[in-house]
């Protein structure tokens, strides 16, 4: 069966009524020795009986807690009521005569069981008012500072778009510039080309023309002819000068992608140490259950331990 907390009894929740016969009062101490509560009234007539003198009577709270019944496996007639402090685990009378516990010394292990449980129960006030709490909050504030991370990631993001697209803005705008240059530039060369072409097609137009005359005064008879043309000094007009254009080229930019890296926005990590979060601190409370003794070990050192319900072991 799993510990429950709800199998935890709040003894400031309930009245305890005296464990004495026919008395009606409040039962607010507790005869460990008889495992009852009494009142005050009782517990003075308790103790007066001189079989009693001795009894250990305490505050209800800090009663001690009766031990669950456990045979022993060793030896099933027999209950688990001892403790060795050098093995740490629960033996029953038999046991403590068998040769693997030679010389070893053994409590009480309902008084162990009892005074664990208080320290236990001690505990359960601290975790439900204190730890769980803080930790919620501080779990609370974790998954605040997620979401914080998550909203400037995504701005970070969108700065990165928004410079990479001023980038591209700014290439653009360089692109056409250079573009608006290379047509001006092949305007330009065109246009004089187009000027030598039409003063060379011209020239040609001119030769076939005197190539065409000669010929004609070639084929006269009149040798008057020839006379008149040779009169006229005739001469054939020097072939036109042209020049070749000098043909631009375009120079490829050196960079590399660290140099377009560096005209870019950096991401900037803080490498200073984190600062630890606040925790509040716990306050100091008054122990109402009694203190574990320091030389009684922790319940959870104990090789077989039970749980704070009467009668069930924890595996």
């Amino acid at each position: 069966m799993p510990f429950q907390m709800a199998s935890i009894p709040d003894d400031a929740q309930h009245i305890i009524e005296c464990g004495t016969e026919s008395c009606e009062s409040y039962g607010a101490l507790y005869c460990n020795s008889c495992y009852r509560p009494m009142c005050e009234q009782c517990r003075d007539d308790h103790l007066k009986s001189p079989d009693n003198v001795d009894h250990d009577v305490v505050p209800y709270i800090s009663r001690n807690r009766k031990l669950p019944v456990e045979k022993c496996k060793k030896h099933p007639t027999k209950d688990l009521d001892l403790l060795c402090k050098e093995c740490q685990i629960p033996l029953c009378s038999k046991c403590v005569s068998q040769e693997t516990h030679k010389g070893h010394k053994f409590d009480d292990l309902e008084k162990f069981y009892s005074e664990n449980y208080h320290f236990c129960l001690d505990k359960l006030p601290s975790i439900r008012d204190y730890f769980l709490p803080t930790s919620k909050e501080l779990q609370t504030k974790i998954q605040e500072d997620a979401k914080e991370i998550e909203r400037i990631m995504e701005n970070i993001r969108g700065e990165v778009k928004t410079d990479i697209e001023s980038y591209k803005k700014l290439a653009d705008e360089v692109m056409s510039e250079i573009m608006v240059e290379v047509d001006k530039e092949e305007k330009k060369l065109l246009d004089e080309i187009k000027s030598q072409d039409k003063t060379v097609d011209e020239y040609i137009t001119y030769l076939e023309k005197l190539d065409g005359d000669i010929r004609e005064y070639l084929s006269a008879s009149k040798v008057t002819n020839i006379l008149i043309e040779h009169s006229k000094n005739l001469e054939i007009r020097p072939i036109p000068e042209t020049t070749k254009p000098v043909k631009p080229s375009y120079t490829a930019g050196q960079y590399n992608k660290d140099d377009v890296s560096n005209l870019l926005g950096k991401l900037h990590v803080d490498q200073t140490k984190p600062e630890l979060r606040s925790i509040k601190t716990l306050k100091p409370r008054t122990s109402t259950s009694k203190e574990v003794k320091q030389d009684y070990p922790k319940a959870s050192t104990v090789q077989q331990t039970w749980s704070l319900t009467a009668g069930t072991k924890i595996s």
